[in-house]
């Protein structure tokens, strides 16, 4: 009984710390969107309207 126990946490242990790196995954890779989108629409912004303010 105690061995089917410790097989259930530990699956869920696993299952737990999988989720964790997905979830630390997703959030670095929204930041890094998030700053690439700052950036480029810097870039389309200096394009389209940087002539007018010379």
């Amino acid at each position: 009984m105690s061995a089917v126990l410790s097989e259930i946490l530990r699956s869920g242990f696993m299952i737990d710390s999988s989720l964790r790196r997905r979830t630390h995954l997703v959030q670095s890779f929204s930041v890094v969107f998030l700053y690439w989108f700052y950036v480029f629409s810097e870039f389309i912004y200096e394009i389209c309207f940087g002539s007018y303010f010379i």
